[in-house]
Parts: C-alpha cells; sequence; structure tokens
C-alpha cells in the first residue's frame, strides 16, 4: 500500500481564504482553526496590552500589535499571536498584511483549545525564526512561563504567578516593570 503525502499548505493558500470571521493560523503548512476565546483570556490581553501601550506612549521604542494579526514567519507559518511587540530595529518587518518577519517579544495567553499548540510547535518555530522572548500566560494556574528563546527555547528562564506582589520585566523593554497583580483583571467567568 503506498503512503500518501499530506499536502502542505502555503501562505498563498491561507491568503485566499474568504473572510468569515473564524481565526486561522497557518502552522507547519497544517490549517488550524481556533474558536474565539474566552472573556477572561480576553481581558488578560486588554489589560497586559493596555499597560504596554501607556508604557510606549512614553517611552516610543517599538510597536505593539494584537491579535487578529498575521505573522508572517515563512511560506508555512502564518501565526496570530495575542500580543506582539516589534522594536524599531524591527519596525521594517512590519507591512500591510501584518508582519514579514519575527517580532521581537510574543505574548500567548493560553487556552484550551490552543495551550498544545502555543506550548510545542508554535514555541519551537518561534525560536527557529528569531523571536527573542515569549511569554505564556496560563489563566487556568495563573502563571507566566518567561522563554529568552534565542538563549534556551526548551526551558522557561522564569515562571511567574499571577496576582502576586512583585514585577516581570519583559528582557526585550528594560525599562517597563509589570506588576504582577496588574494585569490579571477581574472576573474569570
Amino acid at each position: 500500500m503506498a503512503a500518501t503525502a499530506s499536502l502542505k499548505l502555503t501562505v498563498d493558500d491561507y491568503l485566499a481564504l474568504p473572510e468569515d470571521g473564524r481565526h486561522y493560523q497557518l502552522i507547519e503548512g497544517d490549517l488550524v482553526m481556533a474558536p474565539a476565546p474566552l472573556r477572561y483570556h480576553q481581558r488578560i490581553v486588554l489589560r497586559l496590552g493596555h499597560l504596554i501601550m501607556i508604557h510606549l506612549d512614553d517611552h516610543p521604542c517599538g510597536e505593539l500589535n494584537v491579535s487578529p494579526f498575521d505573522v508572517h514567519l515563512d511560506k508555512y507559518n502564518v501565526f496570530q499571536p495575542d500580543l506582539c511587540w516589534f522594536s524599531e530595529d524591527r519596525r521594517k518587518l512590519l507591512s500591510r498584511r501584518g508582519a514579514e518577519g519575527a517580532p521581537d517579544w510574543v505574548v500567548e495567553v493560553l487556552s484550551e483549545s490552543t495551550a498544545r499548540t502555543d506550548r510545542l510547535p508554535k514555541r519551537t518555530l518561534y525560536a527557529k525564526f528569531g523571536v527573542r522572548e515569549l511569554w505564556l500566560v496560563d489563566p487556568e494556574s495563573d502563571l507566566i512561563e518567561r522563554y529568552l528563546l534565542q538563549e534556551d527555547p526548551s526551558q522557561p528562564e522564569g515562571i511567574y504567578r499571577l496576582g502576586e506582589h512583585g514585577t516581570i520585566v519583559p528582557a526585550c523593554l528594560p525599562e517597563l516593570a509589570l506588576r504582577l497583580d496588574g494585569f490579571l483583571g477581574e472576573g474569570r467567568s
């Protein structure tokens, strides 16, 4: 019996998708669709994005983008990170359709439907394509895993508990200290 080769989709296939309101990503040539995130997930994204934007308003040093926002890593990988920051050096990667290369810093807020993908293939590919820092925010356990991907993509540099006293400082934005009790927001439902 002959083995069947699986068909890898490309960016061209991805761009030809109808605008049907669904959120798709292209991961190693596979089209992946996820349902809309839960309300608490979105509150974390909005709150964290708001805090970062306040900082960037006072200290312009790059650009923050929020999903849905296409990050084209190569012809088989187009991701939509929850938050992604591009330093001044990488702003040249920004285009009309999103980004044509890796951001410096990515934040993925995990959800039941995306956690496995965010933790494994996407983390590995973010490292491969040059993302410097990745935060995996887990609203279920109230933890942030911070990876410095160009140093060690397999192990978090640190694990931080949301809601505790103290701060977490992005390596990419060392002047930005975020309070761990400052971006959870209210209401897990």
